[in-house]
């Protein structure tokens, strides 16, 4: 962690080579008193459904970024073109299995009753959701073409 940048008044990031929090549990405020936590109902999905899932996609986000950041700093360590399409292939699978666990309310294709404000709250992460696993999906697409790319430049100067 950078706590010098943190004396200047800069936000401060623990990497996930630090380390990452466990998520929190799948229940909401109400389940939870003083002296225990109750089980969420299933007939009421938590609201914390939603957090812990894009929690779950940023994780993924971040060890992307992570990689990619020491690839720039020094490409000639980059890997070979079967080592990139094995993390990219990875790192998709590991994106899909997320988004395929998600909860009916949080998914794509739910076309469940519109319950006014709680329908509101869950379209809002199901967009959040969908917004950030797609955004991950193209970096994973870029990641691939300049990857590909570099590897290939690397390649015909060493020939």
């Amino acid at each position: 962690m950078q706590r010098t940048n943190a004396l200047n008044g800069h936000q401060v990031n623990f990497p996930d080579f630090e380390g990452t929090p466990p998520l929190p549990l799948e229940v909401d405020d109400e389940y939870i008193t003083a002296e225990s936590i109750l089980t969420q109902p299933k007939s009421r999905q938590s609201f914390m459904s939603g957090f812990i899932a894009i929690s779950r996609v940023f994780q993924i986000l971040s060890q992307a970024i992570m990689r990619q950041r020491t690839l720039q700093m020094n490409h000639k360590a980059g890997p070979d073109r079967n080592t990139l399409l094995d993390w990219i292939g990875e790192t998709t699978e590991e994106l899909r299995d997320v988004m395929e666990k998600l909860p009916p309310l949080l998914r794509h294709d739910y076309g469940g009753a519109n319950d006014g404000e709680i329908h509101s709250i869950y379209a809002t992460q199901q967009a959040n959701i969908h917004i950030t696993a797609l955004c991950l999906e193209l970096y994973l697409v870029s990641s691939l073409v300049e990857g590909t790319m570099l590897i290939d430049s690397l390649n015909s100067k060493l020939l």
